[in-house]
């Protein structure tokens, strides 16, 4: 028991002794078949956060209840040693040591290339007005006719003001109401 010899008055069989090394591998092979079960279930994976990334930490303590869960300061990593993590503070230069797990990645996106994708959509949802109708109450009115700012503009006021014709259920019909 224990690594130790038995030492026993009764007569006994001596039995084959498994090495250490086997049982070690043996559970190591088991302990790693059950981290990828697990990690499969539960859909983990690796960070992805390296070295000059752009990140958002995460708040310890929120003072109230609407605060979001990540201060909108911006920091940079600046050095990363397995989950832990430096980052520094792009506008007042502090120096934070952090978890991997509260630290979230910005998307980089170019100035440029956002200013075009929006220009791109406005034109294309000003080129879809011009060529739909829309329903008003009054009937339809076609797009195509007015020619002017304004009356595209007028046209989009409508069209958000819109809503649908109410009427008074059938059942109240009965009824006079003062």
């Amino acid at each position: 028991m224990f690594g130790r010899k038995i030492r026993s008055k009764l007569p006994s069989v001596p039995f084959a002794e498994l090495m250490d090394e086997e049982i070690r591998d043996r559970d190591m092979v088991h302990k790693e078949k059950q981290k990828e079960y697990i990690d499969k279930k539960r859909s983990a994976k690796e960070s992805e956060i390296v070295v000059g990334d752009r990140v958002v930490m995460k708040r310890m303590k929120k003072t109230h209840k609407l605060q979001s869960d990540y201060a909108p300061e911006e920091l940079q990593v600046i050095r990363r040693v397995g989950g832990d993590a430096t980052v520094r503070s792009c506008g007042s230069g502090k120096e934070y040591r952090r978890n991997v797990a509260h630290l979230k990645k910005i998307q980089q996106t170019d100035g440029d290339s956002a200013g075009n994708d929006e220009e791109q959509e406005q034109e294309a949802s000003t080129s879809n007005m011009r060529n739909s109708e829309t329903e008003t109450d009054a009937g339809q009115i076609d797009v195509n006719t007015r020619s002017s700012g304004e009356g595209e503009a007028e046209k989009l006021r409508t069209q958000m003001n819109m809503k649908r014709v109410r009427s008074e259920p059938k059942r109240y019909k009965d009824y006079i109401s003062y």
